[in-house]
């Protein structure tokens, strides 16, 4: 294990050399001015505040706006990971509300469009810059790319009777998306200034990031903040839990931070310590698989969100934006070597109907499930869930996202299956086109330790990439850059391949998996 956690703090660890960096012309944003440094020939400007820390009584509150500066303001450090543990390594700290703009020009001919990145993590994990810089694509595709960090974990997802009786919304909870929808609020009033078109501003994130981006289609909150959207990823038919059943999990906190007694319980609560508050209820081990009964994820909170994204989804409720929709062919097996092997506890055959039950949720369904995933058509019980997993979590969930969607806005569908993409850490299974793969080609940042840039068909690859993310960026339609056509999902169902060789599939071909799955589904939270 301690070898890991030096390897995990090696990869987790990522800043940028600006000490010999040329700084670039100052910025004047509402709050003050800025400078930034120049990275590969872009403007970049890194930790600026987006709203005040949200440390002491703000913790638990919406984001408000920052303080006012004067002086110019450095925006030439990464700025920090709110806070979180990975696998047992705790970082960051609570002041973590800052975003990242890096853009071709300051001053250039006609705005240009904006694209902000939305880092994923469960809710409990990731940072704005960390593997994701924007410099490349920003200068790739002629675009401005922002992202931002959001409070994560307990610290941005906890609910509590109290805080909910002082909220100015209903309910409480769903501060990470609350700080999401305070950084689409300040792009807009500042974008202008960084070259940006506040009037052409696409949403995209991957894993939790890609169901963020979901949750901003579907909430009041956020809408007309954006003009199209790329989810990644995103599971985005998972059920959220309801406003009581975290509430209660907020109670418990109380309990844990030993404030039951108190007279003001929110005073106590707030009164402690990061460290705290992650000791006192952690995020949950098994990652996916549900290993314990704490959940920090957004909640049906009747404000924010109103209802279920699916159910917002089926029935027309959402920001009818274009959108670029898409999952990767095994992704499963890297969340499965995190929960098992990195764990040096490999999945055992008698284990097996216990993960399957987690995503069922219920005993009479695990036997069909197995009858559909059987162990004796897999190289190990690892490689089944896998199957099993990617196709009830991505698979189908893209699916039935991208048909949703497609009844009203127009739909472009990819499905990434490049095998052989690096992975920075020892690869304990053999991964394939993992959860995630995809980022560090449109990114153009290579997950390999003796790896600075692509090259070859690698290369191709990553610019394929950026270019039809950023021509949809522009346009609303990914064709125009790159000579394979994409077409829309509206027309035949049809998803671009993205590979070495570009291709199409049929969504048809999954069509029977998911009949299955849609069966098993659960459409509201189980707990």
């Amino acid at each position: 294990m301690r070898v890991l956690a030096t390897l995990l703090m090696l990869l987790l660890v990522t800043g940028c050399d600006t000490k010999n960096s040329q700084r670039t012309e100052v910025v004047q944003t509402e709050s003050g001015p800025v400078q930034g440094l120049m990275m590969d020939g872009v403007n970049a400007f890194l930790g600026i505040p987006y709203a005040r820390p949200p440390v002491g009584e703000l913790r638990w509150m919406p984001p408000k706006l920052p303080y006012n500066w004067s002086n110019v303001l450095p925006a030439t450090e990464v700025p920090p990971h709110c806070y979180q543990s990975t696998f047992g390594i705790t970082r960051g700290q609570e002041d973590c509300l800052y975003l990242n703009v890096w853009t071709p020009g300051l001053r250039p001919g006609k705005r240009l469009p904006v694209m902000v990145w939305i880092h994923g993590g469960g809710y409990t994990v990731g940072h704005s810059y960390e593997s994701t810089p924007g410099q490349h694509l920003a200068k790739r595709g002629d675009v401005v790319v922002v992202s931002m960090n959001y409070r994560l974990g307990a610290l941005g997802f906890l609910a509590h009777p109290e805080l909910s009786k002082e909220s100015s919304y209903k309910g409480s909870g769903n501060y990470g998306m609350l700080d999401q929808i305070h950084a689409l609020k300040w792009i807009q009033r500042n974008i202008a200034m960084f070259g940006g078109d506040r009037n052409n501003i696409t949403i995209i994130g991957e894993s939790a990031g890609g169901m963020s981006v979901c949750n901003l289609m579907v909430s009041p909150l956020s809408a007309r903040r954006f003009h199209k959207a790329i989810i990644q990823s995103g599971p985005c038919f998972t059920p959220y839990p309801p406003l009581d059943f975290m509430e209660r999990q907020g109670l418990a906190m109380e309990e844990a931070l030993g404030c039951s007694d108190s007279e003001d319980v929110t005073l106590c609560m707030r009164s402690k310590g990061p460290d705290d508050i992650l000791d006192a209820m952690p995020p949950d081990p098994g990652l996916a698989f549900g290993e314990e009964s704490d959940y920090w994820m957004p909640t049906i909170d009747g404000s924010i969100l109103k209802e279920q994204p699916a159910k917002s989804f089926a029935e027309g409720r959402f920001e009818k934006v274009p959108v670029i929709n898409g999952n990767n062919a095994n992704e499963g097996e890297i969340i499965v070597m995190f929960s098992h092997e990195y764990r040096f506890a490999a999945l055992d055959a008698e284990d097996y109907p216990a993960r399957l039950n987690y995503l069922v949720r219920s005993d009479d369904k695990v036997p069909l499930v197995l009858e559909r995933y059987p162990l004796e058509n897999y190289e190990d019980p690892g490689a089944a869930l896998s199957a099993a997993f990617g196709d009830h979590t991505f698979v189908c969930q893209e699916k039935f996202t991208s048909d949703a969607i497609a009844r009203h806005a127009p739909v472009y569908s990819y499905y990434f299956t490049y095998p052989e993409a690096d992975f920075i850490l020892p690869e304990m299974r053999e991964l394939g086109a993992f959860h995630s793969a995809e980022l560090q080609f449109l990114f153009n940042e290579p997950m390999a330790w003796f790896e600075s840039e692509f090259s070859g068909e690698e290369l191709t690859l990553s610019h394929n990439i950026m270019d039809y993310w950023s021509q949809f960026a522009l346009t609303g339609n990914p064709n125009g850059k790159v000579d394979h056509p994409w077409p829309t999902y509206n027309e035949n169902r049809q998803r671009l391949q993205i590979d070495l060789a570009l291709g199409h599939t049929d969504a048809a071909e999954s069509d029977e998996i998911c009949n299955f799955w849609h069966g098993l589904m659960n459409q509201e939270f189980i707990e």
